[in-house]
């Protein structure tokens, strides 16, 4: 939440800017259309900056003066009613947060506006005024941007077109960049715990299994993924049969590529041993990929990477237990 004083800041500084702007008291409930499509307008715009921004009702848009709200101006302002309107016209939906606060015993409405998230928000759905037909509030399609003369504007620059779309990848990159960095260095709260003994045993002989898959051994670069039951229960799943059928339906599948490739079973070949079963499957364009599940429940599985393995020194393995 934002603090007030953060606010108090926002107010002194008497001018609005790219990251801030002002509106005069008024009521959300008694607002027109119109009003509401302008108020969403900058919040699109807002979505779009970088860092975001804030709205201050409350606060002369020509002064900068503090004015204040009456009481029932500053509760009409509700955040699932305000959201509610701006969620019909921001494509990825997008939520403001509204804080009503107290400033030198005068009420304002805060709505503070975060950067998206992944993807630009665009416009959902044109906004024709009530007042004259021909003129158009909000553009269905359009990117909004905020202006160094404080107004909300569609993005008609091509540079400034690619500057926003670029934002939004390095966001989603950065994103993926730390899932993956809590997944292969989880922070001491989501760290694995140490394997029961019995996991241990079994996990030893899929370490053996793979040594005999030339370019699963412990010579190669691999990837590895166990996956085990909190608590050892030896005969936790039945038999051989259901645990390639619990395969199959766990299975997933992105861009084409299944996790794990046994899941397709009518490509797996399954060999049973004592305490559950195994599969291996070798194309030409991924490296060979080993599958070993226990009735336990422990699933032990590795691949290859697809880059050139030449770009790899000596043994690079990553373990994921949960």
């Amino acid at each position: 939440m934002i603090s007030k004083e953060r606010v108090r800041e926002l107010i002194n500084l008497g001018n609005e800017n790219r990251n801030l702007d002002y509106k005069g008291a008024f009521s959300w409930n008694e607002a027109t259309n119109d009003e509401k499509c302008e108020i969403t307008k900058d919040v699109l715009a807002f979505a779009n900056c970088r860092d975001g921004g804030v709205i201050l009702i409350g606060v002369n848009d020509e002064s900068g003066a503090l004015e204040g709200l009456t009481e029932d101006q500053s509760t009409s302002f509700d955040q699932t009613k305000f959201n509610s309107f701006i969620q019909k016209y921001t494509d990825p939906r997008h939520t403001a947060n509204v804080h009503r606060i107290e400033i030198d015993e005068k009420r304002v409405v805060v709505i503070d506006v975060p950067e998206f998230s992944e993807l630009p928000i665009l416009c959902a759905r044109d906004a024709n005024s009530s007042v004259n037909n021909r003129k158009l509030i909000l553009k269905k399609a359009a990117l909004y941007k905020r202006t160094d003369r404080a107004t909300s504007e569609v993005i008609e620059d091509a540079q400034e077109m690619r500057e926003l779309l670029n934002r939004g990848l390095l966001r989603r990159q950065d994103e993926l960049l730390r899932a993956f960095k809590q997944i292969i260095q989880p922070g001491e709260a989501n760290r694995p715990t140490e394997p029961a003994a019995e996991y241990k045993s079994e996990i030893q002989e899929s370490e053996n299994y793979f040594s005999g898959i030339a370019e699963l051994s412990s010579g190669s670069t691999y990837w590895t993924v166990e996956m085990r039951p909190e608590s050892y229960i030896p005969v936790r799943i039945q038999s051989a049969a259901q645990i390639q059928s619990l395969v199959e339906q766990s299975a997933i599948s992105i861009r084409g590529w299944t996790f794990p490739i046994a899941g397709r079973v009518e490509n797996a070949k399954w060999v049973n041993f004592d305490g559950g079963s195994q599969a291996v499957l070798k194309s030409e364009w991924r490296g060979p990929e080993a599958l070993r599940v226990y009735r336990s429940g422990l699933v032990v599985w590795r691949s290859t990477p697809k880059e050139d393995r030449s770009a790899y020194a000596g043994q690079t393995s990553h373990r994921l237990s949960r």
